[in-house]
């Protein structure tokens, strides 16, 4: 009988969290998968399915799934945001920050949202607009790298330069001439 109570009270999620916490997140993920391949996974099984991919370092597979759930749920903020972390994960600057823009529009207080897009920004060789995202953030408690990110890109704005991961091999040296040291073009 104790058995099938613990049964009936088990939480797929909370123990797939559980198992991610206890730096067992490909354990979790093969549990998410299952959950979800049985049609038992809905948003919330798929966030966490991506988020632990993500942990495992497993980059391919966690943006295939959440390339996955924001088309399921397309109008979703946090599909979105989702799909914006794997990209960013995968150095896929400019696609993940248009992700992070459009959970935005969605959902224009998703704290975790405009931090990301902060963190892309500033990946992307631009602390202005980083600068902008952090100072947007509405949180009551803050994680501990935001204060890191804000000084970075305060430190980036006194010099800034181009990132090469960011605008690829487009062929920008960032010399332009005599009184233009860098120009910032972003490619979408």
């Amino acid at each position: 009988m104790a058995n099938a109570r613990l049964r009936s009270d088990f939480d797929p999620l909370e123990h797939a969290e559980a198992l991610i916490a206890a730096n067992r997140a490909d354990e979790a993920a093969e549990h998410l998968r299952d959950l979800i391949a049985r049609g038992r996974g809905g948003l919330l099984a798929r966030l966490a399915y991506t988020r632990a991919l993500l942990t495992a370092d497993s980059i391919a597979a966690a943006l295939e799934a959440a390339r996955e759930a924001a088309q399921l749920f397309h109008g979703i903020a946090a599909a979105a945001l989702n799909l914006g972390e794997a990209l960013l994960k995968a150095g896929k600057l400019p696609t993940a920050i248009s992700e992070f823009q459009r959970a935005l529009r969605i959902d224009p207080e998703l704290a975790e949202a405009r931090f990301l897009l902060g963190r892309a920004w500033l990946e992307a060789g631009e602390p202005e607009k980083a600068l902008q995202e952090f100072h947007g953030i509405h949180w009551e408690s803050p994680p501990a790298d935001l204060a890191r990110k804000i000084a970075e890109a305060n430190a980036m704005r006194a010099a800034p330069r181009a990132n090469a991961r960011y605008f690829g091999s487009a062929g920008f040296s960032g010399g332009v001439s005599g009184a233009v040291d860098c120009i910032s073009i972003p490619f979408f």
